[in-house]
């Protein structure tokens, strides 16, 4: 992670200052295999490895197998066998009566998390036994089943074969290596001398043996993996609540002792986010006015210096007709410095994107720029006034800002909800039809944990034929609402009752159903959703030809959340 970490910024010609780390995790082939089989592979070392490592290697085998296409690596390494009744350190006999493989286990917390192995003080979890929760004709059952390490659920000799998958993984670990690396900025790395994930005796090979001058190891005696974690943070490695240099205070005389803040310069017509020193800073994009029939909707861009770049959402507004409701947005996004500010138009179906011209000047009387964009196709042409500005630097993430998360992320019109928040939420129509909206809660994808556009125990595709015919069903029944008319509004709450990230949904009466769309979707069909800024979104209830795309049928903002 260090290596990678290291290199991605070091390639996005971002200069790295210094670099501080705990339980160096650094040889990977060699700390797995410690890891897996310490008996076998290193019987020198004293240390056992901690009871939670074999949760660490299913994590580690499913990931690898994920990222770098190593397909059946997983069951080519975990054994397809029920855990053995065994007794205890006491001599206490710890069965396991549910047959519990251990494939089974590892399989599932590798996907679950530790929602279904349990880590609580009052939890059974050791090198004796584990409380986990298992599946038994489609019931949860909690049970005891005796511990285990690595040569325990390992399949024998699964490493050493040549050409397997197994073969590839250990050289995808070796790839990943830090130990051919040289830091050009000083590294600071504090180990344990009783980790129980690290031992010793692996630190220095991987950061030590090419890492020349710039790295300097700390150790700190007698601490386990957590126990260095904290010294590290906190406190003297070699007197622990002592006054010695912690990793806080080491960072802090790289510090430029009068940098600028980072600040917004205009270069041409375009917005670069500079200063002398490292930083990062939050900006607000407010929209201002829409004119013209046709509302525009713009992705923003955070471009980086190397040319690459990511969509960190999107603002715009419904129709301009001083007849009908009108809803602009606006949003708090947060910018490296050396980025710059870039949009893409998008068109008015969705439908790919559409050609514009932007002009950007400096505000009145106020720090930040205006920006004008201008749609360059068609009949209807249009603009969209926007202000971009510096948010106030004390910025925190609020509960609102924490809620629109998964829109940053993904660019969707997602809403990141936790059990218990209690939601104030704004919907406004301007329509002729009395639509329903709803939410169905995403399926997320076990490995990133982003999410899937699934809905529900059978994954069902959101926008499929599927999805639509079982709407009804699919949609959270803890809040639906059905509104139509012209200039019609309502203050309604949500009491949420799960976790989750959650896609809106409309169904119109005559049976269409409208949902958010992957960000990197190749579908042909228009959307009907669109972000207007972070937590509000608008609807068409029309498509085609049919629709004015006007974006005001059904807006939803949420104002609030307690």
């Amino acid at each position: 992670m260090l290596s990678h970490g290291f290199l991605d910024l070091c390639r996005s010609v971002r200069p790295v200052a210094a670099t501080a780390i705990q339980s160096p995790f650094n040889e990977m082939e060699a700390t797995t295999r410690w890891w897996l089989s310490r008996a076998l592979n290193e019987p020198s070392i004293p240390l056992d490895p901690g009871p939670w490592l074999p949760l660490c290697a299913a994590i580690l085998f499913k990931s690898y197998e994920y990222w770098y296409g190593l397909d059946g690596l997983f069951k080519s390494l975990v054994k397809d066998v029920v855990i053995p009744d065994r007794k205890d350190s006491q001599g206490v006999l710890i069965a396991n009566p549910y047959a519990v493989t251990y494939r089974e286990i590892l399989s599932s917390f590798a996907s679950e998390g530790s929602s279904v192995v349990t880590f609580g003080p009052a939890d059974v979890f050791s090198n004796d036994s584990w409380r986990i929760k298992i599946m038994r004709e489609g019931k949860p059952i909690w049970t005891t089943i005796p511990g285990f390490a690595g040569q325990d659920f390992m399949v024998e000799d699964a490493l050493n074969q040549p050409g397997s998958v197994a073969q590839k993984f250990l050289q995808q670990l070796s790839l990943n290596s830090p130990r051919y690396r040289k830091y050009s900025s000083p590294l600071k790395a504090w180990y344990g001398g009783s980790d129980e994930a690290l031992p010793v005796e692996l630190v220095d090979p991987g950061i030590v043996e090419a890492g020349g001058p710039q790295v300097n190891l700390v150790p700190v005696s007698d601490a386990s993996h957590r126990q260095t974690f904290l010294n590290g943070l906190f406190a003297s490695p070699a007197n622990p609540g002592g006054t010695d240099q912690n990793f806080i205070d080491w960072f802090g005389q790289f510090l430029k002792p009068h940098a600028n803040n980072p600040s917004l310069v205009l270069e041409g017509q375009s917005i670069r986010i500079a200063s002398e020193d490292f930083g990062i800073l939050p900006i607000r994009l407010n929209v201002e006015q829409q004119h013209g029939k046709r509302p525009l909707h713009l992705q923003i861009l955070r471009t980086r210096r190397d040319g690459t770049y990511e969509i960190l959402g999107t603002i715009g507004g419904t129709t301009a007709d001083a007849s009908q409701l009108q809803s602009l947005g606006e949003g708090i996004f947060l910018v490296q410095v050396g980025d710059r500010l870039d949009f893409q138009l998008l068109s008015s179906d969705g439908l790919g994107a559409d050609p514009f011209t932007t002009e950007v000047y400096e505000r009145d009387g106020a720090p930040g720029y205006n920006v004008i964009v201008r749609n360059t196709t068609g009949e209807d042409q249009s603009s969209l006034h926007f202000g971009v500005m510096t948010a106030d630097q004390s910025f925190t993430l609020s509960a609102l800002d924490r809620i629109a998360a998964a829109q940053g992320r993904a660019s969707e019109a997602l809403l990141q909800l936790t059990k218990g928040q209690i939601l104030n939420l704004k919907v406004s129509t301007d329509c002729d039809f009395e639509n329903k909206l709803g939410f169905v809660k995403l399926n997320l994808d076990p490995v990133t944990g982003l999410p899937e556009y699934t809905v529900g125990s059978d994954r069902i595709l959101i926008n499929s034929s599927q999805f639509r015919e079982q709407i009804d069903s699919l949609l959270d029944s803890d809040f639906q609402h059905q509104q139509g008319g012209r200039r019609v509004t309502s203050n309604l709450k949500w009491n949420v009752l799960h976790d989750g990230i959650y896609a809106p949904v409309l169904r119109t009466p005559g049976g269409m159903v409208f949902s958010a769309m992957p960000g990197n979707s190749s579908s042909e069909a228009p959307q009907q959703l669109r972000l207007l800024g972070q937590n509000k979104l608008s609807f068409e209830d029309l498509q085609g030809t049919f629709s004015d795309y006007d974006w005001n049928d059904c807006t939803l903002e949420v104002t609030g959340v307690n």
